[in-house]
């Protein structure tokens, strides 16, 4: 099929998602604008139905789609599933981070923190770690005793020759009793349709909970960790104020999150309908549905194929 046949259906049938052209998705295409990399996914359903890891899935996805979130695609490395986010590149030869996105330990004790991701980077990076600690940009560790009690957001990232998996962690060290103070890094930036991340710090006793008092920027969420997460949808210049509490204070300061134009959207040939009854179904030339064994194909106006889901 070629692009224009990648269209949102003019029946206006089903939901069209949208996701976005990796680095190498081209490879991947089942038709012009679709970058799922179809022949290697391995099954759909909710998280709950993925599938045992193991070394016969290894290098495959499985699709999850819920009611009311964003589809995520998750990789088997043979030993775990890793949630890809679907606007993120698809080449899965691209680190993805998977160390913990939260760690803690006390003050003026030794804290070591390993960054992990798949794909075997030969470099790494972490900006903005608590002081009394160090980094080391080739083997990814971040140790030391840290000697303020506060919260840091420390930005990731993992390189390979294919480039750059980026993430977040906050660590978080306990102990003292003086009032929360939110310290610098207050700007942060990000580009429509890439994955963001971002972390709060503040100093002071803990535990500290932060609140944000203004809207973030479309497709962005916070929690009261002080972790911003999410793929922004527009862009501008966010002004929010963001208020940190603890039991001995609270402090409140604006942050300024300046989202940039990034990378076109493309609509994704899929629209999740209950699995069409007959091959002879209803139906627009591109339009696909699922079924936790199945996943069927308008190839033509009313006329639908049917695929087990690791043959696509």
């Amino acid at each position: 099929m070629g692009k224009d046949n990648c269209n949102c259906s003019p029946s206006g049938k089903g939901t069209p998602l949208q996701f976005k052209l990796g680095k190498h998705a081209e490879e991947h295409l089942a038709c012009g604008c679709d970058p799922i990399p179809w022949d290697k996914v391995h099954g759909w359903g909710e998280k709950k139905d993925l599938p045992e890891p193991s070394k016969c899935n290894k290098g495959y996805f499985f699709l999850v789609l819920e009611d009311g979130k964003l589809p995520l695609l998750y990789l088997s490395d043979g030993e775990k599933w890793i949630p890809v986010n679907p606007l993120n590149n698809l080449d899965p030869n691209i680190p993805v981070i998977t160390s913990p996105n939260q760690i803690s330990g006390p003050v003026n004790q030794a804290l070591v923190y390993q960054i992990t991701a798949t794909n075997d980077p030969d470099k790494f990076g972490a900006v903005n770690i608590p002081p009394g600690m160090a980094f080391n940009a080739d083997t990814g560790v971040i140790s030391g005793v840290p000697n303020t009690p506060g919260v840091w957001g420390v930005q990731l990232s993992a390189t390979n020759s294919y480039g750059t998996g980026v993430g977040v962690v906050l660590i978080t060290i306990t102990g003292g009793n003086d009032a929360p103070v939110i310290q610098p890094p207050v700007n942060a930036g990000g580009k429509v349709g890439s994955p963001f991340g971002f972390g709060m710090t503040a100093t002071g006793g803990s535990p500290i909970t932060f609140t944000f008092l203004d809207p973030l920027p479309p497709g962005l969420a916070g929690d009261a960790s002080g972790l911003i997460l999410g793929v922004p949808s527009q862009k501008g210049i966010f002004i929010v104020n963001v208020q940190a509490d603890s039991p001995f204070g609270s402090d409140q300061k604006a942050i300024a999150i300046t989202i940039e134009e990034g990378q076109q959207l493309f609509g994704l040939c899929i629209w999740i309908l209950p699995p069409p009854p007959a091959v002879n179904s209803p139906g627009d030339i591109g339009m696909r549905s699922f079924d936790p064994n199945y996943s069927y194909e308008c190839i033509a106006p009313n006329l639908w194929r049917r695929k087990p889901h690791t043959t696509w």
